[in-house]
């Protein structure tokens, strides 16, 4: 079987399938985004006070229309099992493992805090049994996979408008191990105006949540200019760089968090799909705040240790998916009109 070598090898080997169902949450969730007036109107009192504005990327300028970031490894999974057969099964594991090694290496071997994708692919191939894909068609697999499930938020785009309309200086800073190039790419193709400036820590190799990415940005700008960072993590978006006298203002309605319980498998993607469509199109709704969510997986694994085990193989691999199905319960009101978290 010949290796994938090419972008139109890449979308052959990405199943049609899952490109459909991409497309259609991704409309889906465009056509029903509730923007946030409230938060528009602040950013706009706080943009006449500063100077140049920072927007984080992932989980604010861009979101992703599956539930957790390593759904895109789950993505990778499928594509590759359905190409390839099971020499890829549990591809989405041996992939998170790869960037657990490929962080311990640089920081063990070189005192790095950030690894870039060459890294862990590098990491991976010591992991993987299979030779049908080098690491660097694997690589190129996953940023295209990376362009199907991100999309932009309106809030900020409507942001970015307003700041460069009001001649402040616009810059992207993202703690992410892929190039500043390739975010580029997925920010201009959601729709974001080029030319961009952008500060990755896969380029710097400093990230904002140990700061020194930060003294990089008021490096970039005249002494005493008045910076305002957007973003929506609480360490790195907020106490990170009020600590270097960056002032900032969060932005949490795209935030995403990690999956807690159940199997990273290719299994749960249509729930992780369909959950991320309703946290992103009901307006209260932010990932990782409710109780309920955290309660989901648990009560998920009660089911499934009740599936008889005479069902067939297919729909007991399907009801791994069941391990998260009372997420829907903090997207979806009672029939009181109330919420259960």
């Amino acid at each position: 079987m010949s290796v994938i070598s090419s972008h139109s090898a890449l979308n052959r080997l990405f199943s049609s399938t899952l490109q459909t169902r991409l497309i259609a949450a991704r409309a889906l969730v465009q056509e029903q985004w509730q923007l946030d007036t409230a938060w528009l109107e602040s950013f706009k009192n706080k943009l006449s006070t500063a100077d140049v504005i920072t927007f984080d990327v992932f989980d604010t300028a861009l979101t992703r229309i599956v539930e957790t970031p390593a759904d895109v490894f789950t993505l990778m999974e499928d594509s590759l099992t359905h190409h390839y057969g099971p020499t890829f099964n549990n591809f989405a594991l041996e992939r998170e493992t790869a960037e657990q090694v490929a962080r311990h290496t640089a920081w063990h071997q070189e005192k790095r805090r950030e690894v870039t994708q060459h890294d862990i692919y590098t990491a991976l191939a010591g992991l993987l049994l299979q030779t049908l894909c080098s690491p660097q068609h694997l690589a190129a697999l996953e940023r295209e996979i990376e362009h199907h499930v991100c999309l932009a938020t309106p809030e900020i785009q409507q942001a970015v408008t307003m700041a460069l309309q009001a001649k402040r200086h616009v810059l992207f800073v993202s703690d992410m191990y892929l190039s500043g190039k390739h975010i580029c790419q997925l920010l201009t193709q959601a729709g974001y105006p080029a030319p961009l400036t952008l500060l990755a820590s896969s380029d710097t190799l400093h990230t904002k949540a140990e700061g020194h990415q930060w003294r990089l940005v008021k490096n970039k700008y005249p002494a005493g200019a008045k910076i305002l960072h957007i973003g929506d993590n609480q360490q790195s978006d907020v106490a990170s760089p009020n600590k270097h006298g960056i002032a900032t203002h969060p932005y949490l309605h795209a935030r995403s968090a990690a999956r807690k319980g159940g199997p990273l498998c290719p299994a749960i993607l249509p729930f992780s799909i369909a959950s991320r469509v309703a946290q992103l199109t009901h307006p209260r709704c932010t990932a990782g705040q409710n109780t309920m969510a955290q309660l989901g997986a648990s009560w998920g694994h009660l089911l499934l240790a009740h599936t008889p085990n005479g069902l067939p193989h297919r729909q007991r691999r399907l009801n791994h998916g069941i391990s998260f199905f009372a997420r829907a319960m903090e997207r979806y009101p009672t029939p009181h009109g109330k919420h259960w978290g």
